[in-house]
């Protein structure tokens, strides 16, 4: 894509969202300048460019925009899946050792 498509990109998505393509490359932080650059990083994706392209074309670091695209969090959830809320059992082997209350007898 030459440069003069992307910028013809940007602002079909600034105003299919209405914001402007300053909002979409600037730095602003609302859910429509949000969306609109999802949406614009999601295009120029399929047409084939690289993380490092997009972010140039979007004024971000090629990390932010794997992000936009969904890249980085899905791999952090599918790579913690089960861990973050994993909660013992309690019939499983204490790695600690038994309890003061099984060691003195007075336990249930």
């Amino acid at each position: 894509m030459s440069p003069d498509q992307i910028e013809g990109l940007i602002e079909a998505m600034a105003r299919r969202y209405y914001v402007s393509p300053a909002r979409i490359t600037g730095r602003d932080k609302d859910r429509y300048s949000k969306k609109a650059r999802k949406a614009v990083a999601e295009e120029l994706h399929k047409a084939g460019l690289t993380g490092v392209e997009i972010g140039n074309a979007l004024n971000r670091h090629q990390t932010t925009v794997l992000f936009i695209l969904g890249r980085i969090g899905a791999r952090r959830n599918a790579r913690n899946a089960g861990k973050v809320f994993e909660v013992p059992r309690e019939d499983a082997a204490d790695p600690v050792g038994p309890s003061a209350s099984s060691v003195s007898g007075t336990g249930s």
